[in-house]
């Protein structure tokens, strides 16, 4: 009977149920907020909720695809600095929060762009550029509510004093900062369009691209349209949360494309370690679906110099043994000790086939080796019997009828007697030598070398 495997992926649809049944409380909760607390115009303030909702939802979505995948995470983490920045348009004592991560969204769509696809951040420039994005965000932004001039409550719990000339400066600071943060990230990515590889470049520069506008778009609806077309603050806002909203979208549809492509993580594996799943196709289909690369191969022991060169290759060992060898895309998996645990579960399958296989012969063999001592004992028994009957047992029956006819002396039949016996012995010593129980296998042996011609 095959194992369940639906214990580890149901306990994560739980957890991500219960997160996306708080998120859509919690976003009804701020809207009714919004509605009956917060200023004009209440259709502009209820796109924090609303966003928020799409990010939780579609981040869910990603986090179920791929549970080792850090997208969704930051997607949910999205959503949810979208909901506590909405808070800011309350009047209430839950506005500081959402005045102080007002800007954190930024930083999360940058770190977003920059793990596109793998989930891991490639390279010290995008390491650089996503955490100087949550320093601007966090900590160049923080004089603006800190020393925000004429600050009323409940801001003004957080406002240690009011100066005009601090307040211009960090803004002044923020706006340059971020929007240094946005070029760099779109240089990084107009970069990664043309590094893609060929057969993936379509599905990436989607992203990508979109990336590239979103970020400049987000740093010319701050300080350019104003200027330009006259866009006031509602302009700038609904203008900057439309592109917002498209981040998480176009990464669900990618995902719906194949480049995240629908897996359980590394745990589907454990379904062919069912005996009956293990045939290497099987294997390499849920290696596969667990890695989310439709690409992955599982090459045989000794085939991983053949393979391609810009491709990742990770052994599949068992102990000190090399097995074969996983090959996929380097690009979903920069970082090679992301595919090892699946390797290990591979290795695991690889080894339990070896050693059914290797039971499956030693069975076979001590099933022929049971046939031949049957076939053999059966002829021995049929060549005593026949010896006895042709041998002992015709001389005895002829001298039982001399004696009976008085056709021999005493002297004769005491002769023919003795040689009887001495058959009889003889094929006694020819069913158990007496050497062999008396002295042991080596002087049977040596005993029966001696008496052979």
């Amino acid at each position: 009977m095959s194992r369940p495997l639906l214990a580890p992926r149901s306990s994560l649809a739980w957890s991500l149920s219960v997160l996306g049944l708080t998120a859509i409380i919690a976003a009804g909760v701020q809207a009714v907020l919004l509605v009956e607390l917060a200023g004009e115009p209440t259709w502009v303030l209820l796109l924090f909720p609303l966003l928020a909702v799409v990010y939780i939802s579609l981040g869910l979505l990603a986090w179920w695809r791929r549970p080792a995948n850090r997208i969704g995470l930051l997607l949910v983490f999205g959503g949810w600095a979208l909901f506590v920045a909405g808070l800011a348009n309350v009047p209430l004592a839950v506005a500081v929060p959402g005045t102080v991560v007002a800007t954190l969204i930024l930083a999360i769509v940058v770190h977003l762009l920059h793990v596109f696809p793998s989930g891991q951040i490639r390279g010290t420039a995008s390491r650089a550029i996503v955490a100087a994005g949550y320093l601007v965000t966090l900590v160049i932004y923080a004089p603006q509510y800190l020393f925000r001039p004429g600050a009323e409550p409940p801001f003004s719990a957080i406002n240690i004093r009011g100066d005009q000339a601090l307040y211009d400066a960090a803004l002044l600071a923020g706006k340059v900062c971020i929007s240094l943060v946005m070029a760099l990230t779109a240089i990084v990515l107009w970069q990664r369009v043309g590094a893609a590889p060929r057969r993936q470049r379509p599905g990436l520069a989607f992203v990508y691209l979109y990336g590239v506008i979103a970020v400049l778009a987000l740093t010319f609806a701050a300080n350019v349209f104003p200027t330009l077309f006259g866009f006031g603050p509602v302009d700038t806002a609904v203008t900057q949360l439309a592109i917002l909203g498209g981040v998480p979208v176009v990464i669900g549809v990618a995902m719906l494309r194949g480049e995240l492509s629908h897996v359980g993580g590394v745990e589907v594996l454990v379904a062919v370690l069912e005996p009956d799943a293990s045939a290497p196709k099987a294997l390499e289909s849920a290696l596969g679906d667990a890695l989310g690369d439709p690409t992955a191969r599982l090459l045989p022991q000794g085939a991983a110099a053949l393979a391609d060169a810009s491709r990742g290759i990770v052994e599949v060992r068992h102990g000190d043994h090399v097995a074969a060898a996983i090959e996929y895309d380097a690009l979903l998996f920069p970082d090679a000790d992301a595919v090892r645990p699946a390797a290990g579960l591979v290795g695991l399958v690889l080894e339990r086939d070896r050693l059914a296989e290797e039971l499956r012969r030693h069975d076979e063999e001590l099933r022929r080796s049971r046939d031949i001592v049957a076939t053999t004992a059966e002829e021995e028994r049929r060549r005593i019997a026949r010896d006895l009957h042709d041998g002992v047992q015709a001389k005895l029956t002829m001298l039982a009828l001399h004696a009976r006819l008085g056709e021999a002396d005493g002297a004769t039949l005491a002769t023919e007697i003795e040689a009887a016996i001495d058959e009889l012995r003889g094929l006694i010593a020819g069913v158990m030598p007496p050497a062999l129980i008396e002295r042991g296998l080596t002087a049977a042996l040596e005993d029966l070398t001696d008496r052979s011609p």
